[in-house]
């Protein structure tokens, strides 16, 4: 099946995750507002940011299917030890991602150096998770499934090299980049990339569809926010019902390097994806 990307530039949107259950710092620092930093990469003089210590709440308990995996994301851990432009280098493709995003945001660190002076650097964090799916009620009676950490995640924190083609200056490991993301929403003003697929899983054709040999293509809305997971999908051309429900599946499970903005902050962002169901 044939997979097209059409990316609707239309605006920028603030896309928040609900942490059902997150690790939480013994003494978080109240939230500092983003502001322009010098990111410091690998390089002379640069120290990676320490992990702080954690617990994990609201643990599983009883039996559970378990669901373990890694993920690695990229993230500038800021002066003040909170990981800001945090998006997927390589996901772990099911819902263990959704915790790792909610784990990277909730970790504090003691902050990276340069010479000695805290500094905003950029690293990349692989967790290896290990979860319970749960089955719980939802407020319908319904059955719902949970994804619960086990335990904290093994993370290992590395510098990150300088982008291709930067010019560092004089001391090496550092580049100058103007903004750190925040969540306001706003207009587009300025040049922003398309969203770049990671991970593209094949839509499944239903037996349904199969026995009547329908086939054609299923457009499907969504917003890559600046994490890099799709959000409020929903259908914008219609094949049939079963191939609907396949396609808005497939793409659920979609992961993205995000949009980014010209400075490198990534961005929430509109696209469509034309899901192409043909039988050969």
């Amino acid at each position: 099946m044939r997979r097209e990307f059409a990316f609707a530039l239309i605006g920028i949107l603030s896309v928040a995750l609900a942490a059902a259950q997150q690790a939480a710092p013994p003494t978080p620092p109240a939230a500092a507002t983003p502001s322009a930093q010098t990111v410091y990469y690998a390089g002379p003089g640069v120290t990676a940011p320490e992990l702080l210590p954690a617990a994990l709440i609201d643990l599983p308990t009883g039996h559970c299917k378990k669901l373990d995996g890694k993920a690695v994301l990229t993230a500038i851990v800021d002066t003040h030890g909170v990981a800001r432009n945090v998006y997927f280098l390589r996901p772990a493709g099911n819902d263990l991602d959704k915790e790792a995003i909610q784990v990277v945001t909730a970790d504090r660190f003691k902050p990276g150096t340069h010479e000695g002076t805290p500094a905003a650097v950029d690293v990349a964090i692989e967790l290896d998770m290990k979860a319970c799916i749960v089955e719980q009620k939802d407020s319908a009676g319904q059955k719902a499934y949970l994804i619960k950490l086990r335990s904290l995640p093994d993370q290992k924190i590395q510098l990150q090299q300088p982008p291709a083609g930067s010019t560092l200056a004089s001391g090496g490991g550092l580049l100058a980049k103007p903004n750190i993301a925040d969540t306001t929403p706003r207009k587009i003003v300025e040049k922003i990339s398309a969203p770049v697929p990671l991970r593209q899983p094949e839509a499944v054709y239903s037996d349904k569809a199969r026995k009547e040999r329908i086939s054609g293509v299923c457009i499907v809305s969504l917003t890559v926010d600046s994490y890099g997971m799709p959000q409020h999908l929903s259908i914008v051309r219609s094949l049939e019902p079963s191939l609907d429900q396949n396609a808005l599946y497939a793409v659920s499970r979609y992961r993205f390097k995000p949009g980014m903005k010209e400075d490198g902050t990534p961005v929430a962002v509109y696209a469509t994806v034309e899901v192409d169901f043909h039988l050969y």
